[in-house]
């Protein structure tokens, strides 16, 4: 019982405290929605300018065919000269140039030639370029009056389409909470340590470990908060789906903040003012947050560092979380990495414990 009063107490000054609230809820909701403006999908046609200079009804019959095509606008232009211009100052990604006489060329004098103009800098061009050979050949077939003896029976089959956002929100809930869990133990731990509550607190009929108990469940629950608000924020704001089970996420989020906290009694042990507290937990977490995926996939990493960040304990945290989120597994299709996760809570407790110091 007492326990239970101690947390509900710890959690009451955490919500008085605004500094703390303002770096455990807000600040990470600021990088969410900074990130979600940057990396948002804006999904618009890419244009394709066209200069029919033969008008006649086989360039109709291709015009009109790849008017056709979503997410492909044709626009048609009088003027070869300022088409062009566009195309060299980037304003023009594409430009058809239809030469006059196709019809007659086609039939007295094949092959016809188009002349397409590109961006060859621009990744996406590769992707109009193939819209386009697709209606070439086609054209041929059909004027050739070549018989179909292959037809292609397309059956959709739906996809779930991961953008950058959709890696990123879950990343940044994890760090959210190492963030603050870190630092946050670490200088309120040095806090009490120049006030001299640790000793005083030796003292009191209040058991030691009864204290820090409330302390560290209070703090699990304020993880769970964070991870909630801020995955809400990307869904809410940003269309990031969230698509497995949240009492999954929640429990991971509890086993890594264990991680965590121990990690920040570690800092607070080795730090003498509340200033050092906070500039140590930066010096551990900034490292983690780069290295550990946060960011991008830790795939992108050379091939030592990477079996080194794969052993630390935000990157199997982030791997399962990912796995939940945005692709519906179970948290207990990840055993190499809970392994990892349950290792790095035993190590760090014992660590904690065999570090902290009342003085």
């Amino acid at each position: 019982m007492l326990l239970f009063h101690l947390t509900i107490a710890n959690l009451k000054m955490l919500a008085r405290d605004r500094q703390a609230l303002f770096w455990a809820l807000v600040f990470p909701l600021i990088f969410v929605v900074v990130f979600g403006l940057f990396f948002r999908e804006t999904e618009s046609p890419r244009t394709l300018a066209v200069i029919d200079y033969a008008e006649d009804s086989v360039s109709a019959q291709l015009i009109e065919n790849l008017g056709q095509v979503d997410d492909l606008n044709v626009n048609l232009r009088a003027d070869e000269g300022q088409a062009r211009k566009e195309l060299n100052n980037g304003d023009l990604s594409h430009l058809l140039i239809i030469p006059e006489g196709l019809e007659a060329s086609v039939s007295d004098n094949p092959p016809a030639k188009i002349i397409l103009l590109y961006d060859d800098a621009d990744p996406l061009s590769g992707i109009v370029l193939g819209m386009i050979w697709s209606f070439v050949d086609r054209a041929n077939l059909q004027m050739a009056q070549a018989p179909t003896r292959l037809e292609l029976v397309p059956e959709g089959v739906s996809r779930r389409n991961i953008s950058y956002l959709d890696f990123l929100i879950p990343g940044l809930a994890i760090w959210g909470v190492m963030n603050f869990s870190i630092i946050g133990i670490a200088t309120s731990m040095a806090a009490y340590r120049e006030k001299r509550i640790l000793i005083r607190l030796q003292a009191t009929p209040l058991k030691v470990r009864v204290f820090f108990a409330a302390r560290v469940l209070s703090a699990l629950i304020l993880s769970v908060l964070q991870a909630a608000m801020i995955l809400a924020a990307g869904w809410l704001l940003f269309g990031v789906a969230i698509e497995g089970n949240l009492l999954h996420i929640a429990l991971l989020v509890v086993l890594g903040n264990l991680v965590f906290l121990s990690l920040g009694f570690i800092v607070g042990s080795f730090s003498k003012t509340v200033a050092a507290a906070s500039g140590q937990g930066n010096a551990v977490g900034l490292p983690l947050m780069f290295m550990s995926g946060v960011f991008f996939p830790i795939e992108n990493l050379p091939t030592a560092l990477r079996l080194i960040v794969e052993y630390l304990p935000l990157a199997p945290i982030l791997e399962i979380v990912r796995g939940i989120t945005l692709h519906s597994n179970a948290i207990w299709e990840f055993p190499l990495q809970l392994a990892i996760i349950c290792g790095w809570i035993l190590l760090s407790a014992v660590a904690a414990i065999r570090t902290f110091r009342f003085r």
